[in-house]
C-alpha cells in the first residue's frame, strides 16, 4: 500500500499591499498550483467582505480569518496538490490562524520597506483608509509601529523571507519557485 498523496501549501505573508495576491496568482501560473485568497475565501464563507467584517469587529473578522485557514486545509487534504495562500496582512496577530497555517504551510514573507508599504495604502486609499488604520489619530505613525512590530515577527516565523522592493510578481514568483523545488518537492 502506497503512502497518501499530501499537499504542499506555500503561504504568501507581509504587510498590506507588498504584493501577496498578485505574486501568488503569478506562482500558480508559474508552477501549476491552485491560488487562494485567504481574504477571498473569508468572505466566501462568510457573505462578508473582509473590510465589513473588521469594521464589526475584530474578533469577528480573526474568526473568519481563522475559519479560512480550516477551510483551506480542508481543501488541500481532500484534494493534494499544490497550493499557494494569499494571507492577509495581519495574520500574525490573528495567533489561532496563524498557528494553524504555520503547522502546515511553508511560510514566505515578502518584504518591503514601510515607506513603500505606506505610500501603496496611500494610493489605494480612495475609499478610505484600511479598516485597521481607520480612527487612528495619525495613521502614518499607526502603520509605521504597526508594520515593524509585524515585520520582526513575520521574519522571526517565515522559512523563506524575499525582498518584494522594486520587483514585479513574476519575477518574485520565480524566486520563490527556484527555492521551493529544491527545499520541498
Amino acid at each position: 500500500m502506497g503512502k497518501k498523496p499530501t499537499s504542499v501549501i506555500i503561504a504568501l505573508t507581509g504587510p498590506k499591499h507588498c504584493g501577496k495576491t498578485e505574486t501568488g496568482k503569478a506562482l500558480a501560473d508559474l508552477s501549476g498550483g491552485t491560488f487562494l485568497d485567504l481574504d477571498t475565501v473569508a468572505e466566501e464563507l462568510s457573505g462578508i467582505s473582509p473590510r465589513e467584517l473588521y469594521k464589526k469587529g475584530r474578533d469577528l473578522f480573526q474568526e473568519a480569518e481563522t475559519g479560512a485557514v480550516s477551510e483551506v486545509l480542508r481543501r488541500a487534504s481532500e484534494d493534494p496538490g499544490l497550493y499557494i495562500i494569499a494571507a492577509g496582512g495581519g495574520i500574525i496577530d490573528n495567533r489561532r490562524a496563524f498557528e494553524t497555517l504555520k503547522q502546515s504551510a511553508v511560510l514566505v514573507y515578502l518584504d518591503i520597506i514601510e515607506e513603500t508599504a505606506w505610500k501603496r495604502i496611500e494610493a489605494a486609499s480612495s475609499g478610505g483608509l484600511p479598516a485597521f488604520l481607520e480612527g487612528a489619530e495619525n495613521p502614518k505613525q499607526a502603520h509605521g509601529e504597526l508594520h515593524r512590530r509585524r515585520s520582526g515577527l513575520y521574519k522571526n516565523h517565515a522559512e523563506i523571507t524575499l525582498s518584494a522592493e522594486n520587483k514585479d510578481p513574476a519575477g518574485i514568483s520565480a524566486e520563490i519557485w527556484d527555492i521551493i523545488k529544491v527545499r520541498y518537492l
